[in-house]
């Protein structure tokens, strides 16, 4: 649900919130989780987190596209992609894995840790500049302009911003999804 809608709201509040709204959601689901004292309160905030995941797993890699450098948006949105899993031991019974520390307690400083990044998220995403692209395609061609000064300076800005212009203009010519949904 979080992946399906995120495109929406992002479209519509643009991706700076939404991507404050995931942090958010974050920090509530590693505390929550963490604390859970039954199991309905576990999966409801884990369906918090599951929502979360959804909207930063789709939005995160369109906001590093939208604002990274084009000599660097494939490297940047691929780093994004990295994700490390450790597997459980070989061998361990269910029972084992029930009665050891990581079965009773770990699980949930397992959650609560995620609490430090969460909050450095949503911390730092108020810091974060609005997509440029998102401004540009909003109306805020200033604000735009201002964000990619910043990235590149100001011929790089008008550089981008013709760019999103031109492209704009061939999404027009060439027809949208919705134009597909009608014929």
């Amino acid at each position: 649900v979080g992946a399906l809608s995120a495109g929406k709201m992002s479209d519509r509040f643009g991706r700076k919130p939404i991507l404050t709204l995931a942090a958010g959601l974050f920090i509530c689901t590693a505390i929550g989780t963490g604390a859970a004292h039954s199991f309905t309160f576990f999966n409801i905030f884990r369906l918090i987190g599951g929502f979360a995941i959804g909207i930063a797993s789709s939005l995160s890699p369109m906001y590093i596209a939208e604002i990274a450098p084009a000599h660097l948006r494939g490297r940047f949105v691929s780093i994004n992609q990295f994700t490390f899993a450790e597997p459980v031991a070989i061998g361990a019974t269910y029972e084992m894995i029930r009665e050891s520390w990581n079965g009773q307690m770990g699980w949930r400083w397992m959650f609560w840790a995620m609490t430090v990044p969460a909050a450095l998220f949503f911390i730092f995403s108020f810091i974060l500049p609005e997509s440029p692209r998102w401004l540009a395609s909003s109306g805020h061609k200033e604000a735009a302009f201002k964000v990619f000064s910043r990235m590149g300076g100001r011929d790089y800005a008008r550089q981008e911003l013709e760019a999103i212009a031109m492209a704009s203009l061939d999404g027009e010519q060439q027809g949208g999804f919705k134009q597909l949904l009608r014929a």
